[in-house]
């Protein structure tokens, strides 16, 4: 519940002050949906899939090897959709459990000072393109992302593929008819309306809060929310047991 979230989120911001806010990328911190005390590993495959629910906690020790069961869901006929896409990387090992092929999406409402992807800020660039030729690319990749103990799947990078929720949803629904696992990297942007879209077709999420404080967060980010949207998208997870990863600048 909302409690919960918060009571977590104030551990791991805690955490992170300790450390003096390092970037927490390939090392990231694990929340556990109900508590952080109680982290534990999941193994699973991409076969035996019988629902939708997701482990409750996970560990960091655990979290190379960890994914929920893997996502072949009997999905009605999915509705094409078309969205901006900056580029493609066909395996990463560092971008959610598993094996994964990453989508880099175009376009961003932040403009941070240390932003990895620059050239997908601008919401004018990038490729028209058709959520199944996407799914077309994550077939003949699905094979290989599929192999080993964990169940591998697709990543949303971007630039914000938050702000492309359509979009985002059918290719969940897409990598989900293929036996794939979904996760979004985000820094947490949108609305509710639009993360009712995607996050039932949402597996994992990577969350970069940016930073603890709110003058700091306005700095990097250069808008002045101060961090309230990201938490908002973060008890959105709780709200729905999604397992997520914090990242902080």
């Amino acid at each position: 519940n909302t409690t919960m979230a918060k009571n977590a989120m104030t551990s791991v911001f805690r955490l992170l002050q300790r450390a003096g806010n390092p970037i927490v990328q390939q090392r990231a911190l694990l929340l556990s949906s109900r508590s952080l005390a109680n982290a534990r590993g999941v193994r699973s495959s991409c076969t035996g899939y019988e629902s939708r629910a997701h482990p409750r906690s996970f560990s960091v020790a655990a979290a190379a090897e960890s994914a929920p069961q893997g996502a072949i869901h009997v999905e009605p006929a999915i509705a094409e959709e078309w969205g901006n896409v900056h580029s493609y990387e066909s395996m990463s090992c560092v971008d959610g459990p598993g094996m994964r092929s990453i989508v880099f999406l175009q376009g961003c409402t932040k403009r941070c000072l240390f932003c990895a992807n620059p050239d997908t800020i601008k919401t004018s660039g990038g490729t028209h393109t058709s959520s199944k030729d996407v799914a077309d690319k994550l077939a003949r990749a699905a094979p290989y992302l599929k192999k080993g103990d964990v169940c591998g799947g697709v990543t949303l990078s971007g630039g914000e593929p938050s702000i492309q929720p359509s979009f985002v949803a059918a290719i969940f629904k897409e990598a989900h008819a293929l036996g794939l696992t979904t996760c979004i990297d985000t820094s947490g942007a949108g609305t509710t309306d639009g993360w009712d879209l995607f996050l039932p077709h949402t597996d994992y999420a990577l969350v970069c809060i940016k930073s603890t404080d709110k003058a700091t967060y306005n700095h990097i980010t250069q808008t002045q929310e101060s961090g309230r949207v990201v938490l908002r998208f973060i008890e959105e997870l709780e709200k729905r047991s999604i397992p997520f990863w914090i990242r902080s600048v």
